[in-house]
């Protein structure tokens, strides 16, 4: 019977504690290095093997650190990679179907990244612990650095209590925001800029999350502003916990490939090479194995750089875009009980526009607090779009242009310029109205075009 001084994490004392025999002592121990693909084999001292399993144990903490951390940075690649797909499938005109899934996707995504940074701040230290067992006070190092980000940093409170958020409700994006610009004055294509956000309102109250940071949260988040200030102060806690470890894996590195040369010096094998600890000549006679090759040559990078997500931009020919007017830029929000469109000249083009401008506001004949799906809302901007450009043709009216147009839950509401405003209102009054709409609310606008659009867009 051995026995040792074990630390305990909330106190940091020590307790003398007894440890049993891990191998009888009626059994008789032997010690290889064995290749199980050749039939070879390396026999060891009893030493020789609690050198190789130490500097193991320390290596395989080396690489859960890294390992944990690629997992991290996989899944925030794997969330741009799902908003761009979601974009896509939004602005080709995908089914309802297709567009649940993507929006589905985002979502997992987005969990998976904050449910795997927590598995590596939480294990982290564990892992510093088994490669430095009695030096505690590179532990505490990591501990002070994670309470300062903690202190310092808005983002990485924020994702701290995410975590439990998300574990409990399963939802972490509410709402995505679509902008258009076209891209030349050609007109050949445009470009489209995603936003995701999360919203305050959805994520109830302080019983179901942390007060202290509800408090501070704004009404909508950026998704991606967060996760880069997040992976910043994650990529500061990696560096530091890299830099402590180093020494050891690089040491026990060392120690595991000069085995491996004697190994192969005498069998020429230097792949999938295990150390095992045999009490018999069975195979249930096996009372310990591990592998040693793996961690040879593969010690990861030991300073990491994070250098911001990807611009979630794409540009596709306009033509392509049935319900984008040509030569508009568009605004599109999409929420779980929102959505909503607007479409409107670029500034450029309206700042010398003198003519006054008409608003025009047609109500959905029957209100309704939401569409039911995306693909009702797509319909919607159609029937929008198909209303103005019905108006602006048969009207006859010289100068006559729309400069804005939104769609939401509520109306279709446009803004019209026109030399001839007593006639254009003559038209509008005496005009058919459209199936899905109410009679109209015109109101001539004191304002010239550029400062209304300017002040529409801006909201």
């Amino acid at each position: 019977m051995k026995s040792e001084i074990r630390f305990r994490e909330d106190t940091g004392r020590g307790t003398l504690c007894a440890i049993p025999d891990l191998v009888p002592k009626n059994m008789v121990s032997e010690y290889h290095i064995v290749s199980p693909l050749h039939g070879k084999s390396l026999l060891l001292e009893e030493e020789q093997f609690k050198d190789l399993k130490r500097a193991r144990k320390r290596l395989s903490a080396v690489h859960a650190i890294h390992h944990k951390f690629y997992l991290v940075e996989a899944n925030l690649r794997l969330i741009t990679e799902a908003l761009l797909a979601l974009m896509d499938k939004y602005i080709s005109g995908a089914n309802k179907e297709e567009l649940l899934q993507a929006s589905h996707r985002v979502n997992a995504c987005v969990n998976n990244y904050v449910l795997s940074a927590r598995t590596y701040t939480a294990q982290l230290k564990r892992h510093i612990q088994s490669c430095l067992p009695h030096d505690r006070l590179k532990v505490h190092e990591v501990t002070a650095q994670m309470e300062t980000e903690y202190k310092r940093s808005f983002s990485y409170r924020f994702m701290e209590c995410l975590y439990d958020y998300v574990s409990y409700n399963g939802l972490s994006v509410h709402a995505v925001h679509i902008v258009s610009e076209i891209t030349d004055e050609t007109e050949i294509s445009r470009t489209f800029c995603l936003s995701a956000f999360i919203d305050r309102d959805y994520l109830g109250g302080p019983g179901d999350f942390r007060a202290s940071v509800l408090k501070e949260t704004p009404a909508r988040i950026d998704l991606i502003v967060l996760l880069e200030k997040y992976m910043e102060s994650l990529n500061t806690i990696h560096n530091l916990a890299l830099g402590i470890v180093k020494p050891v894996a690089q040491s026990s590195e060392s120690i595991v490939q000069d085995y491996i040369y004697v190994f192969t010096a005498k069998h020429g094998i230097q792949q999938n090479l295990f150390v095992v600890h045999t009490t018999g000549q069975g195979e249930e006679d096996i009372y310990d194995q591990f592998p040693i090759t793996m961690y040879v040559d593969k010690v990861p990078r030991f300073q990491s750089v994070f250098k911001g997500m990807d611009t979630l931009k794409t540009t596709i020919s306009a033509p392509d875009v049935a319900r984008y007017m040509p030569g508009y830029c568009s605004s599109e929000h999409l929420s779980f009980n929102y959505y909503s469109m607007s479409q409107w000249l670029s500034v450029e083009q309206l700042r010398d526009c003198a003519l006054p401008v008409t608003v025009v506001r047609f109500p959905w004949r029957v209100y309704v607090a939401n569409f039911d799906n995306i693909a009702e809302f797509v319909d919607a901007c159609y029937k929008g779009i198909s209303l103005v450009t019905t108006i602006t043709k048969y009207s006859g009216l010289p100068h006559n242009s729309p400069v804005y147009l939104e769609v939401d839950h509520k109306a279709c509401t446009f803004a019209i310029t026109s030399s001839d405003t007593q006639a254009l209102h003559k038209f509008l009054e005496s005009m058919t109205c459209p199936e899905a709409f109410s009679v109209p609310d015109i109101a001539l606008i004191d304002e010239s075009a550029h400062s209304y659009v300017t002040s529409r867009i801006a909201t």
